[in-house]
Parts: structure tokens; C-alpha cells; sequence
């Protein structure tokens, strides 16, 4: 975000909501006081970011597995 305001534009956090926005489907979000399915355990994650050959900018979401 500090580079999108020091450039005076929102590319890299419309890269971030797009990303966000693909990978949502794969979640499940649980209703307040709903308990957790047995053996759940708590994915970690970060973003790897991007500029393409024609400058648009990705952000992708790589997770992995605490253990």
C-alpha cells in the first residue's frame, strides 16, 4: 500500500482484492461460537507479487500448513 500511495495509484491492492476474491471460494467461514472440524488444523500463507511483461501487476496467494 505504501508503494501504491507513493505512486498515486491502487494497482497492487487491486492485485490483492482480485487475488483475494479468486481464491474465496476455497474457504469456509464458520458462524460465530461454530466449532471447528476435527483434525482442522490452521493454514499459513503470504503473497508473491508480480509485474507482468505488460505491467499489470499479480499478487498470488501461496499457503501452506503449520505444523
Amino acid at each position: 500500500m505504501r508503494i501504491d500511495e507513493a505512486n498515486g495509484n491502487t494497482l497492487w491492492q487491486d492485485a490483492i482484492a482480485k487475488e483475494m476474491d479468486t481464491v474465496n471460494i476455497a474457504f469456509v467461514f464458520l458462524k460465530k461460537g461454530q466449532k471447528v472440524p476435527p483434525g482442522w488444523e490452521k493454514p499459513g500463507g503470504h503473497l508473491v507479487y508480480d509485474v507482468q511483461m505488460d505491467f499489470t501487476r499479480k499478487a498470488r496467494w501461496v499457503k501452506w500448513l503449520s505444523s
